[in-house]
């Protein structure tokens, strides 16, 4: 689920399927497995996979999972999920949070972000559920 304008693109880089309006939307798609494992191990120069260095991303995940995890629990337990602006103030409060956690380390002239109301009660009520 995703706040719209989202694709499935194959390993090709073909769009398998899309949906480009705005709102909540479920996109789907079918995905060649055998096509992909195929591609991995005979693709040399297309397979950008196999340069990738993602270990930084590892350190960032497993730190953020020790100290209860990125994305905020319960948030559509009792609400639907946030429309596009409220997803960006969703945003402004996890960099926050990662920051007070050492994950991030912020700029000297940096400030903490203000999250809107409705966003940090909801996320309040949210922490009351689990």
């Amino acid at each position: 689920m995703s706040n719209g304008r989202s694709q499935i693109i194959d390993y090709r880089g073909q769009i398998i399927s899309e949906y480009l309006s705005g709102g909540e939307a479920l996109v789907s798609g079918i995905i060649n497995i055998d096509g992909l494992r195929d591609f991995r191990v005979r693709g040399q120069w297309q397979n950008l996979a196999k340069d990738m260095r993602v270990e930084e991303y590892k350190v960032i995940y497993d730190a953020m999972m020790s100290k209860g995890g990125i994305y905020p629990r319960n948030l559509c337990m009792d609400e639907p999920p946030f429309t596009e602006e409220n997803q960006l103030e969703l945003v402004k409060h996890q960099v926050n949070k990662m920051i007070e956690m050492g994950v991030y380390t912020a700029p000297d002239d940096w400030e903490p972000y203000e999250v809107s109301e409705s966003v940090q009660s909801r996320i309040d009520k949210a922490k009351e559920i689990s």
